[in-house]
């Protein structure tokens, strides 16, 4: 979609498909030294190569994966 997730972030997203509580699932030990890192992989790109550009946010763009995949 064109923005940065932090891991954290997607965790909980994908958490929250399942109907679990973040705090009883994930568990923090302190400062991830990747987390910083951000690739550069602009979505311009994509459109100018391929003509795409996003139709659905990261949250729904998983939930249908999921149920693609019959976990949901």
């Amino acid at each position: 979609g064109g923005k940065s997730v932090h891991v954290k972030d997607l965790a909980m997203i994908a958490l929250g498909l399942f109907e679990r509580e973040p705090q009883k699932h994930l568990t923090f030990s302190g400062v991830d030294t990747q987390e910083n890192f951000r690739g550069n992989f602009p979505i311009e790109a994509a459109l100018r190569s391929f003509g795409y550009h996003p139709e659905i946010d990261l949250s729904n763009g998983l939930k249908l994966t999921a149920k693609a995949l019959g976990l949901l």
